[in-house]
Protein backbone atom coordinates (compact mmCIF):
# COMPACT_ATOMS: atom_id res chain seq x y z
CA UNK A 1 0.00 0.00 0.00
CA UNK A 2 2.73 2.15 0.95
CA UNK A 3 4.53 1.43 -2.41
CA UNK A 4 1.45 2.59 -4.84
CA UNK A 5 1.18 5.74 -2.94
CA UNK A 6 4.66 6.41 -3.47
CA UNK A 7 4.47 5.82 -7.04
CA UNK A 8 1.26 7.97 -7.57
CA UNK A 9 3.14 10.32 -5.81
CA UNK A 10 6.06 10.34 -8.40
CA UNK A 11 3.13 10.07 -11.18
CA UNK A 12 1.75 13.73 -9.56
CA UNK A 13 5.41 15.27 -9.08
CA UNK A 14 6.14 14.21 -13.09
CA UNK A 15 3.35 17.15 -13.78
CA UNK A 16 4.98 19.61 -11.09
CA UNK A 17 5.94 22.52 -13.60
CA UNK A 18 7.77 25.89 -12.47
CA UNK A 19 6.55 29.29 -14.43
CA UNK A 20 10.33 29.73 -14.65
CA UNK A 21 11.70 33.30 -12.68
CA UNK A 22 10.19 36.44 -13.86
CA UNK A 23 11.83 39.95 -12.65
CA UNK A 24 15.17 41.53 -12.58
CA UNK A 25 17.80 39.36 -10.66
CA UNK A 26 21.23 41.74 -9.55
CA UNK A 27 23.89 38.46 -9.37
CA UNK A 28 25.64 38.77 -5.60
CA UNK A 29 23.06 40.98 -4.77
CA UNK A 30 19.21 39.99 -4.71
CA UNK A 31 18.80 37.90 -1.71
CA UNK A 32 16.68 34.59 -2.24
CA UNK A 33 13.70 32.57 -0.74
CA UNK A 34 12.45 29.11 -1.44
CA UNK A 35 8.97 27.61 0.06
CA UNK A 36 10.28 24.12 -2.52
CA UNK A 37 10.32 21.98 0.46
CA UNK A 38 6.42 22.41 1.06
CA UNK A 39 6.48 21.06 -2.91
CA UNK A 40 8.03 17.64 -2.60
CA UNK A 41 7.61 14.16 -2.51
CA UNK A 42 7.27 13.65 1.11
CA UNK A 43 4.91 17.35 1.76
CA UNK A 44 2.89 17.24 -1.90
CA UNK A 45 -0.33 16.72 0.24
CA UNK A 46 0.93 17.12 3.36
CA UNK A 47 0.74 21.03 2.99
CA UNK A 48 -1.57 23.68 0.91
CA UNK A 49 -1.25 27.72 0.54
CA UNK A 50 -3.73 29.13 3.06
CA UNK A 51 -2.66 32.59 2.91
CA UNK A 52 -0.44 35.69 1.14
CA UNK A 53 0.94 38.18 2.94
CA UNK A 54 2.18 40.97 1.06
CA UNK A 55 4.60 43.60 2.20
CA UNK A 56 4.16 47.01 0.62
CA UNK A 57 6.24 50.27 0.88
CA UNK A 58 5.72 53.99 -0.39
CA UNK A 59 4.38 54.34 -3.51
CA UNK A 60 2.90 51.04 -3.27
CA UNK A 61 6.06 49.18 -3.70
CA UNK A 62 6.16 45.28 -3.33
CA UNK A 63 8.99 44.97 -0.07
CA UNK A 64 8.33 41.30 -0.26
CA UNK A 65 5.84 38.13 0.43
CA UNK A 66 5.68 35.41 2.40
CA UNK A 67 3.39 32.22 1.95
CA UNK A 68 1.40 30.59 4.71
CA UNK A 69 0.68 26.80 4.33
CA UNK A 70 -1.78 24.35 6.01
CA UNK A 71 -0.80 21.49 6.98
CA UNK A 72 -3.14 18.15 7.44
CA UNK A 73 -4.11 18.88 11.25
CA UNK A 74 -4.83 22.55 10.00
CA UNK A 75 -1.76 24.12 11.88
CA UNK A 76 -0.49 27.26 9.55
CA UNK A 77 3.19 26.79 8.78
CA UNK A 78 5.04 29.72 7.32
CA UNK A 79 6.63 30.05 4.41
CA UNK A 80 9.65 32.46 4.01
CA UNK A 81 9.81 36.13 4.36
CA UNK A 82 10.93 37.19 1.39
CA UNK A 83 11.90 40.80 2.02
CA UNK A 84 14.47 42.94 3.94
CA UNK A 85 13.47 43.21 7.29
CA UNK A 86 15.30 46.90 7.95
CA UNK A 87 13.00 48.66 5.74
CA UNK A 88 10.16 49.39 6.99
CA UNK A 89 6.63 48.27 5.65
CA UNK A 90 4.00 50.76 5.63
CA UNK A 91 1.12 48.47 4.66
CA UNK A 92 0.46 44.46 4.49
CA UNK A 93 -2.12 43.13 2.19
CA UNK A 94 -3.67 39.36 2.96
CA UNK A 95 -5.28 36.84 1.00
CA UNK A 96 -6.53 34.01 2.85
CA UNK A 97 -6.96 30.79 0.82
CA UNK A 98 -9.87 28.65 2.72
CA UNK A 99 -9.75 25.21 3.04
CA UNK A 100 -12.60 24.70 0.19
CA UNK A 101 -10.07 27.04 -2.21
CA UNK A 102 -6.86 27.45 -3.55
CA UNK A 103 -4.44 29.52 -5.35
CA UNK A 104 -4.44 29.38 -9.20
CA UNK A 105 -3.06 32.23 -10.90
CA UNK A 106 -0.22 34.95 -10.94
CA UNK A 107 0.05 37.68 -12.59
CA UNK A 108 3.11 39.25 -12.89
CA UNK A 109 4.13 42.99 -13.88
CA UNK A 110 7.90 43.75 -14.56
CA UNK A 111 9.13 47.18 -14.15
CA UNK A 112 12.94 48.50 -15.24
CA UNK A 113 14.18 46.84 -11.72
CA UNK A 114 11.31 45.11 -9.47
CA UNK A 115 8.17 43.61 -9.76
CA UNK A 116 5.56 46.31 -9.78
CA UNK A 117 2.43 44.72 -9.37
CA UNK A 118 1.01 40.87 -8.67
CA UNK A 119 -2.38 39.54 -8.82
CA UNK A 120 -2.93 36.03 -7.14
CA UNK A 121 -6.61 34.61 -7.97
CA UNK A 122 -8.11 31.87 -6.41
CA UNK A 123 -10.51 29.11 -8.16
CA UNK A 124 -13.42 30.63 -6.52
CA UNK A 125 -12.50 34.18 -7.37
CA UNK A 126 -10.84 35.81 -4.77
CA UNK A 127 -7.97 38.02 -5.33
CA UNK A 128 -5.28 40.00 -4.27
CA UNK A 129 -3.81 43.12 -6.24
CA UNK A 130 -0.81 44.65 -5.04
CA UNK A 131 1.75 46.99 -6.26
CA UNK A 132 1.27 50.25 -8.94
CA UNK A 133 1.01 50.29 -12.54
CA UNK A 134 4.61 51.21 -13.54
CA UNK A 135 5.35 47.53 -14.84
CA UNK A 136 4.77 45.87 -18.07
CA UNK A 137 2.31 42.21 -18.19
CA UNK A 138 4.87 39.32 -17.90
CA UNK A 139 2.25 37.10 -19.82
CA UNK A 140 2.56 33.78 -17.72
CA UNK A 141 0.05 31.74 -20.03
CA UNK A 142 0.68 28.20 -18.93
CA UNK A 143 0.04 29.33 -15.61
CA UNK A 144 -3.14 31.79 -16.18
CA UNK A 145 -4.52 30.61 -19.29
CA UNK A 146 -7.22 28.46 -17.28
CA UNK A 147 -8.19 27.88 -13.38
CA UNK A 148 -6.91 24.23 -13.99
CA UNK A 149 -4.16 24.21 -12.05
CA UNK A 150 -3.04 24.24 -8.09
CA UNK A 151 0.09 26.43 -7.18
CA UNK A 152 2.17 24.63 -4.68
CA UNK A 153 4.86 27.06 -3.48
CA UNK A 154 6.25 29.99 -4.26
CA UNK A 155 9.89 31.58 -4.27
CA UNK A 156 12.02 34.13 -6.08
CA UNK A 157 14.46 36.95 -4.50
CA UNK A 158 14.56 40.73 -3.47
CA UNK A 159 16.69 43.47 -2.14
CA UNK A 160 14.62 46.87 -1.43
CA UNK A 161 11.79 45.76 -3.49
CA UNK A 162 10.67 42.15 -4.72
CA UNK A 163 13.10 41.80 -7.74
CA UNK A 164 12.25 37.96 -8.74
CA UNK A 165 9.23 35.73 -8.41
CA UNK A 166 8.03 32.28 -9.44
CA UNK A 167 5.89 29.21 -8.37
CA UNK A 168 5.77 25.56 -8.66
CA UNK A 169 2.25 24.54 -10.01
CA UNK A 170 0.39 21.14 -10.95
CA UNK A 171 -2.92 20.60 -12.67
CA UNK A 172 -5.61 20.29 -10.74
CA UNK A 173 -6.62 16.64 -12.30
CA UNK A 174 -2.94 15.57 -11.57
CA UNK A 175 -3.11 16.49 -8.48
CA UNK A 176 -6.57 15.25 -7.09
CA UNK A 177 -6.45 12.39 -9.66
CA UNK A 178 -5.35 9.77 -7.03
CA UNK A 179 -8.05 10.72 -4.30
CA UNK A 180 -10.89 11.65 -6.45
CA UNK A 181 -11.81 8.01 -6.23
CA UNK A 182 -11.49 7.92 -2.77
CA UNK A 183 -13.81 10.88 -2.34
CA UNK A 184 -16.81 8.88 -4.61
CA UNK A 185 -16.75 6.49 -2.40
CA UNK A 186 -16.68 7.62 0.68
CA UNK A 187 -19.60 9.48 -0.24
CA UNK A 188 -21.64 6.89 -1.55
Amino acid sequence: DLLIKYKMKDRVLEKVKSIGVYGIMHYGETQRFYDDSFSTKDNLYQYRISQIKVFLGEKNNILGLQAFYKNTKGEEVPGAEGRDKNIKELDIKKLEIPPNDFLCNLRIFVGDDYITKLIFSTRKGRELIVGNDDGEDRIVGALNNSKDNIILSLFGGYRKNLELISCKYVPISDYLGPTLGYFELKKK
